[in-house]
């Protein structure tokens, strides 16, 4: 065997060595890095659940410091409980999906997308019927529920604003408003863009009138009354 190949040999052996020592070290690193992880996490969840358990104290804390102060009498915290539950439960139902009101929006979405880009010669139609009873029919539901929110006791100032009764009581009012804001805004748009339409048919009249018999402006019978 001549000096270079035995070297490569001796070569060959270092590395084949260096790589299963190098193998080692590196499970043994991974293992050891595993190892800290699982007791960090298992560390930071053990954190993480007493700081939560910790808010649902402060939170049902809050809770119950903001019924007492929204009612002291227990026969009528007992009232307006349900009452604030009716609500609750009659707004759900109208926001899901297949309610009065997707219905009522969804109708008058395809209504006005029509009215806003008629066809020629073509002027945009009234809501249908259908429409507008389901229209009343939600606006006289989303009234009861205003009333019976009016019915009940504002919270009190020196509760918890954080409080789910506060929270409750303010979404349910600002949604119902909305809602009926909502509806006022559809039948001011139809009013609107059945006025525009009917004031481009009397000047479309006027110009036929004029050009036909070379007369005086036409005057709708309605406008010389």
């Amino acid at each position: 065997m001549t000096f270079d190949v035995a070297r490569q040999q001796i070569e060959l052996l270092q590395l084949s060595l260096l790589h299963q020592a190098s193998s080692k070290c590196m499970q043994d690193y991974t293992a050891s890095a595993k190892r800290k992880l699982s007791k960090k996490h298992t560390k930071l969840r053990k954190d993480y659940e007493s700081v939560r358990a910790t808010e649902l104290v402060q939170q049902r804390t809050a809770n119950l410091s903001a019924l007492q102060s929204w009612c002291r009498d227990p026969s009528m915290l007992v009232e307006n409980l349900q009452i604030l539950s009716l609500v609750y439960s009659d707004l759900t139902a109208l926001i899901g999906d297949g309610s009065r009101r997707e219905d009522v929006i969804s109708m008058f979405e395809l209504w006005i997308n029509e009215a806003e880009a008629p066809k020629a010669g073509s002027f945009t139609q009234p809501l249908p019927e259908d429409w507008r009873t389901a229209h009343a029919s939600l606006a006289l539901k989303l009234r009861s529920v205003q009333r019976n929110l009016r019915v009940l006791p504002p919270p009190s100032d020196t509760s918890d604003s954080g409080s789910g009764l506060g929270v409750i009581l303010k979404g349910c009012e600002t949604l119902v408003d909305g809602m009926l804001r909502e509806l006022e805004v559809m039948m001011k748009l139809e009013k609107e863009l059945l006025t525009r339409d009917r004031n481009r048919l009397e000047e479309d009249v006027k110009t036929m009138v004029l050009d036909d018999v070379g007369m005086q402006p036409w005057v709708p019978a309605w406008q010389k009354v």
